[in-house]
């Protein structure tokens, strides 16, 4: 039984980056159609579709305790600890792989070693991200007497994302001076062309279903580190922090790498800090709504290590105006690996 577990765990990432191949070759094609340029494309759109297994996960640990009558507290951990672990392993680690991939491959003399975007969009989304993500830390401080105040919070973090995917659609779609990006036929045109004439139809059917599927795979694979988790007897924080997340992160993730190996960096580096953006107000939001909304010590300090991430980010490209260095990115896995120090000095 344990043999067809990790059989079925390493097809899941086989099956997670073939999706992503689909689902990146469809949203640029829908990107091309409707002449969105890559920031409002990798922010919004692409983040959003993938950003759908990890909003399950936290609906279904707090949700699934109260309907199963099993331990609704437990549940509630399990919820809060994927609500932030997402985050943390999009500012720390996602961003390390896809600066670590841009580095092999200039090796490789396949690109060069600098990532090529516009840096202040990349600005602009940490700061969307840092400004939600602070209001929701926040509320945790609010007692539960104050109660409707969470709920106004909760609101307003979703009216923010509301008003970021405006403001970020309006500033990078459809520009007079679009031009259109290159990319590899769309995978259903080639065999369906004969079939359906209209490649809009076919975009959206690839669209949403690689993203059905990438939010499916993505679940059975958080299940199965989960069963291996228990096998192992490794402690629910550790699964809800490190290895839940790192399942759910592996669509953004997976992304960037192929869009990296495409030179297209807006793409690869939005995608993931759209997903952040993403991540700090509808998930949240739902965790203050539906939890205690209240953090351990441990939990504090996955917190100030996100905002490590994030200071090490701005500082390291606050004089970069369209490209800055791979290594600059590579900085980020200094918060990762100093709280999984912690963590694992406090559990072995």
């Amino acid at each position: 039984m344990n043999i067809f577990l990790f059989i079925s765990t390493f097809v899941s990432i086989y099956l997670i980056t073939y999706f992503c191949e689909l689902f990146t070759n469809a949203i640029e094609h829908f990107g091309n159609y409707f002449k969105i340029q890559d920031g409002a494309l990798g922010s919004i759109f692409a983040a959003v579709g993938t950003a759908f297994p990890e909003t399950v996960l936290p609906l279904i640990a707090i949700f699934g305790a109260y309907l199963s009558h099993s331990n609704v507290n437990l549940g509630q951990e399990i919820g809060k600890g994927a609500i932030l672990g997402s985050p943390f392993m999009l500012s720390s680690l996602a961003l390390f792989l896809v600066a670590s991939w841009i580095f092999i491959l200039s090796l490789r003399n396949k690109r060069d070693s600098y990532i090529h975007i516009d840096v202040k969009l990349f600005h602009r989304d940490l700061l969307f991200f840092i400004i939600a993500y602070s209001l929701a830390f926040i509320t945790s401080f609010i007692q539960s007497d104050f109660y409707f105040i969470k709920i106004i919070i909760a609101m307003f973090l979703l009216a923010f994302y509301i008003f970021y995917a405006v403001k970020t659609v309006k500033k990078y779609c459809c520009d007079d001076d679009f031009c259109e990006n290159k990319c590899e036929e769309l995978i259903l045109f080639k065999f369906f062309k004969n079939i359906c004439k209209s490649k809009i139809t076919l975009i959206f059917i690839q669209l949403f279903f690689s993203a059905f599927a990438l939010m499916l795979i993505a679940n059975v694979f958080v299940e199965n580190i989960k069963s291996i988790s228990n096998l192992f007897h490794i402690n629910a924080l550790l699964i809800s922090l490190f290895l839940a997340p790192m399942a759910t992160e592996l669509p953004e993730t997976i992304n960037g790498l192929v869009w990296s190996s495409k030179n297209k960096d807006t793409l690869a580096i939005s995608n993931i800090t759209g997903a952040m953006v993403f991540q700090a107000c509808i998930p949240m939001s739902i965790g203050i709504v539906f939890t205690d909304w209240s953090f351990s010590f441990k939990e504090t300090i996955n917190i100030f290590c996100v905002y490590m991430a994030i200071a090490i980010l701005f500082v390291f490209t606050r004089n970069k105006i369209d490209k800055f260095s791979f290594k600059y990115l590579i900085f980020s896995i200094i918060p990762y690996v100093i709280y999984l120090l912690f963590v694992f000095a406090n559990y072995f």
